[in-house]
């Protein structure tokens, strides 16, 4: 069952356009929502697996380094996320 989640992360510098990319729907581009804080969110309902995904902050591959992380079959790292049932 797909699962609502919600997806942050803080930019090391300010940035003026967050993008979150994960492969549950192709690595389509959904845009960030910035908070007064600096930090930027966004929320996706997600099938339920385990997912790869990452942000484009500014044009640059970024993942939140709270997150759990995996290597991709091209070497970058992505952040990880479990949705739905008892993965």
């Amino acid at each position: 069952m797909a699962e609502m989640i919600q997806f942050t992360i803080t930019p090391p510098t300010e940035a003026i356009a967050v993008i979150l990319k994960g492969e549950w729907d192709g690595w389509a581009e959904t845009n960030l929502k910035r908070k007064k804080d600096g930090s930027w969110y966004t929320r996706k309902k997600v099938p339920e697996g385990v997912w790869q995904f990452g942000f484009l902050c500014d044009g640059q591959w970024l993942i939140n380094p709270l997150n759990p992380k995996a290597v991709s079959p091209f070497g970058t790292e992505n952040n990880v996320v479990t949705s739905g049932g008892d993965l």
